[in-house]
């Protein structure tokens, strides 16, 4: 019964475990950019619509237009359809992605003509702003480190012309479209989140429009190498900290109930440890972090050993100072011991011959 028991409980954990890796999975997956280019014709042509995606995308594109779907595979981020037989009228385009393990689903739409034969021929058409198409603005910027340069391309439809400008951090930078694609390349930003507003000026075909997108630049890591020789009670203790050169800010140093703060020179420090008792020790170091490194910390152990002894002094006598201390230098005992033996001998040989 108790096995029946765990079971059961297994299979709810999985039930509550499997879509938070899902959840987890998607929230990793980059947005999907979709642009959906389709050109008015007239009866009896065939109506091309092209479907582009991000270029490294996999997978197919789906598109419906009057009422039918139709499907085509990605290849180097196109899709392309064509739908011949199509009568007169406006048609609507809704494409849709359903995405991988990279990118999320997404959908565009497009709309086009389908003009009688000669029906233009008889009304003369003047390109203005109210015959344009609106221009579609795709914007893609990424996280970067500081140090790296950020690359922002902004997508428009593909035949469109002209340049496309952006703002970022108050300045304005210009790049001509190419196959509907501008890039641009900003180097030496600071850490910290930045906007990027992008607008097209349109042609003759487009109408001007505008897009955002947004992206940070974050600090590098600072790795921190700290050396703490073992030492003897009595002697101080010496904490070597280094980081990054360029690294700026405070380091603190923290042994038992005694701490140290100093400033970083060069990435790099050294604290001075007095007093400490026979015993083992962790040394604690955190950094402040400044405005291009980010905190850290780290800890190395440290070993105070029991204080040496030293012998005692041993005197070196030589025959030279003997004397000093009533020796004789031919025995080595003391003179005093040797006139007390010579007068007992002396005794002895009275009292033998009485």
């Amino acid at each position: 019964m108790n096995k029946i028991k765990y079971i059961i409980l297994l299979f709810i954990l999985l039930l509550l475990i499997i879509p938070t890796i899902v959840a987890v999975d998607d929230s990793i997956k980059a947005d999907s950019a979709i642009i959906v280019n389709a050109s008015n014709i007239t009866v009896g042509d065939i109506e091309k619509i092209t479907v582009h995606v991000n270029e490294d995308a996999t997978g197919v594109i789906n598109i419906t237009v009057d009422g039918k779907n139709y499907s085509a595979p990605i290849d180097k981020g196109i899709a392309t359809f064509k739908i011949d037989n199509l009568a007169s009228g406006s048609y609507d385009v809704s494409a849709s992605y359903d995405g991988d393990e990279n990118y999320l689903p997404g959908t565009n739409t497009s709309s086009f003509n389908v003009e009688k034969p000669g029906a233009s021929a008889s009304v003369p058409v003047k390109a203005n702003e109210k015959t344009k198409a609106n221009s579609t603005i795709i914007v893609n910027a990424n996280n970067i480190a500081m140090g790296d340069s950020e690359k922002i391309t902004v997508r428009v439809n593909e035949d469109a012309t002209g340049s496309v400008t952006i703002t970022v951090d108050g300045k304005t930078y210009s790049a001509p479209i190419d196959k509907g694609l501008t890039t641009f390349k900003i180097d030496n930003l600071a850490s910290g989140s930045y906007d990027v507003l992008a607008s097209y000026d349109g042609d003759e075909n487009y109408l001007p429009g505008t897009n955002t997108s947004s992206f940070s630049v974050g600090k590098h890591n600072a790795p921190i190498s700290v050396s703490a020789k073992d030492v003897k009670e009595g002697e101080n203790a010496v904490v070597h900290v280094i980081l990054p050169a360029g690294a700026t800010g405070s380091v603190k140093v923290t042994v038992y109930d005694k701490s140290y703060t100093n400033q970083l020179i060069d990435g790099k420090t050294t604290v001075t440890v007095p007093d400490l008792a026979k015993g083992s020790y962790i040394v604690n170091v955190n950094y402040s972090g400044d405005d291009n490194y980010l905190a850290n910390s780290t800890q190395v152990p440290l070993s105070v050993g029991k204080k040496a002894v030293e012998p005692p002094a041993i005197e070196n006598n030589t025959d030279e100072n003997l004397n000093d201390i009533g020796l004789d230098a031919s025995t080595g005992l003391p003179i005093a011991i040797l006139a007390i033996a010579l007068i007992i001998i002396v005794a002895v040989v009275i009292v033998k011959r009485k």
